[in-house]
């Protein structure tokens, strides 16, 4: 784990970084899902590597039969959103500036989360497949 050069925060995109077929994860081409880190990880010893973005190159790994992990915020909400937001503006953080801040607040509303929310299905659905 190390620090990145930037924090990643805000609306990005991760896209697959290849076809690793089964038994692993199916992760979509591309996705647009929210982050809020300025750390990094590296994969973990015998895991898979599954995303990618621009600034920060290991956004989701398997490891094994059936362990997920994402670095971004695919379970988030509009109302989670906004908590992140006035906490960054009550704490401040240095992760935002108050209007960068301000422009993402005004992205709530438009905001289309179903693709973070489809992942989380679809990753549950994958790590208790066997279990149904």
């Amino acid at each position: 784990m190390g620090n990145c050069d930037s924090s990643e925060v805000g609306w990005i995109q991760v896209v697959k970084v290849n076809d690793v077929g089964e038994p692993h994860f199916n992760f979509p081409e591309e996705i647009q899902v929210i982050s809020w880190h300025k750390q990094y990880f590296e994969i973990p010893k015998g895991a898979v590597q599954l995303a990618s973005s621009i600034q920060c190159h290991n956004q989701a790994f398997q490891i094994g039969h059936n362990v997920l992990g994402f670095q971004f915020h695919p379970e988030i909400t509009a109302s989670s959103l906004k908590l992140f937001l006035d906490d960054e503006a009550d704490i401040g953080t240095g992760m935002l500036t108050s209007h960068e801040i301000d422009d993402l607040e005004k992205t709530i509303l438009d905001s289309n989360f179903w693709q973070g929310h489809k992942l989380v299905e679809d990753a549950i659905s994958f790590v208790v497949r066997d279990e149904l």
